[in-house]
């Protein structure tokens, strides 16, 4: 059973604010003279002015002791009805109040929801919900929202909660015969011995499942992959989770890991499968997530430790670079003092090369060329080589693998911002 306050149906604030109450309750001029033709008397105007901004506020009538002294007495000044003009309504002698009901209805354009087909409208709304959604909360909200844009009036909270918790059975129960229909024999036995404790086990397969990935770091990813590998063996349940939403199975995969084994051994034959096979599809895709976030983080921490080898190199070459340019100012020295073009050759030649090679000279200008911009990737391939080891030779660890992995990651990462 879902309450109230957990839902999005209409109820009143416990406090008013002044600018609330001028904002949502004050009757504006085609409201004020409706009123005037609709009712007789002060009392009568009052509260048919009252239920009519009630209404638009709630959607529903709610029950006239509910409503609060401050939405009254606002209203009361903005029609500026005497304070001696109470509010209320002989429903004993009097079918004023009904009256008001039907008038409000036609002014604002809204179908009664009893007495109507707005039962079905709702039961509709709330039977498309639950095919995506698992919460009785998440379908009452949808059939409330579907209500109101289909300018229908709500029920009673009680109604809509009836309503969401019967098709949610109806759902599930639809749900869990179709994903049981779609097991072989022998998927069904081996989900049945995940459930099993054998004697030299501490404790079931199913408890394993479980067992969340332990926190993403370099020492963790050969655990991982182990771990994913394992539960790779069970097989693909792609085909009998197929047309399933994602939400459900979340919320599936949530209800399981809430579970024991021997919770699930009296639970119906559908319902358990279903579940196992839920947890068994979210767990996959976890360790395949964590094994993405590992790669991305080694990767980043790659590329960070090549940007400040980068950073360590260029300067060390600042000396480097300070001799070069000495180098440089002495040949402009040289062909300063030399007029004669042959001579200032063999003067700059024997300069630059004293030991009579120029490659000391060109291996110099190739390095400081090679580390004077940005470009720190030739540093990649210092990666250490036991992280190269952990991922080439994990056959899970595939092109493929990876695309999909990284690519989870990363939707994942962009919902939450």
């Amino acid at each position: 059973m879902a309450t109230v306050e957990r839902t999005a149906y209409p109820r009143f604030p416990r406090v008013f604010s002044t600018g609330e109450l001028q904002a949502c309750y004050t009757p504006d001029i085609e409201e004020l003279e409706w009123g005037r033709r609709n009712a007789r008397g002060q009392s009568s105007r009052l509260g048919l002015l009252v239920l009519l901004k009630v209404f638009q506020q709630m959607r529903h009538f709610p029950n006239l002791d509910s409503i609060p002294v401050a939405v009254i007495d606002h209203v009361r000044a903005s029609a500026d009805i005497g304070a001696e003009v109470e509010f209320g309504y002989d429903r004993a002698r009097s079918v004023a109040l009904f009256r008001h009901y039907a008038a409000i209805r036609e002014f604002l354009g809204i179908q009664s929801y009893y007495g109507t087909d707005a039962n079905e409208v709702a039961v509709r709304a709330a039977r498309e919900a639950a095919e995506a959604m698992d919460q009785s909360v998440d379908i009452i909200n949808a059939t409330i929202d579907s209500l109101i844009q289909q300018q229908v009036e709500l029920p009673a909270f009680s109604t809509l909660d009836a309503i969401a918790e019967q098709v949610h059975a109806r759902t599930q129960t639809a749900l869990f015969r179709r994903v049981a229909r779609r097991l072989t024999d022998d998927d069904k036995a081996q989900l049945d011995r995940l459930l099993k404790r054998e004697f030299s086990q501490r404790q079931t397969a199913y408890n394993t499942i479980k067992r969340y990935a332990l926190r993403p770091s370099r020492k963790h990813i050969s655990l991982l992959i182990e771990h994913l590998t394992w539960l790779e063996g069970f097989g693909d349940y792609g085909r009998a989770l197929e047309g399933v939403p994602a939400t459900k199975l979340r919320s599936l995969s949530s209800q399981s890991m809430s579970l024991d084994a021997a919770n699930l051994k009296e639970m119906l034959p559908e319902r358990r499968y279903t579940l196992i096979v839920a947890l068994l599809h979210q767990m996959r895709v976890r360790a395949r997530d964590d094994l993405a976030e590992m790669f991305i983080r080694r990767v980043g921490a790659i590329h960070k430790r090549a940007k400040e080898e980068l950073a360590l190199i260029q300067a060390r070459q600042r000396e480097q670079m300070e001799s070069l340019v000495d180098l440089l100012d002495g040949v402009v020295n040289i062909v300063d003092d030399h007029g004669d073009d042959a001579a200032l050759g063999a003067q700059v030649r024997k300069y630059l090369a004293p030991t009579g090679s120029l490659e000391p000279l060109r291996e110099s200008c190739a390095e400081v060329r090679a580390y004077s911009g940005k470009n720190y990737l030739p540093l990649l391939w210092g990666v250490p080589s036991g992280n190269r080891r952990k991922f080439r030779h994990s056959a899970l660890w595939n092109f493929g693998d990876m695309v999909l992995g990284v690519t989870t990651t990363l939707q994942k990462a962009a919902a939450s911002t």
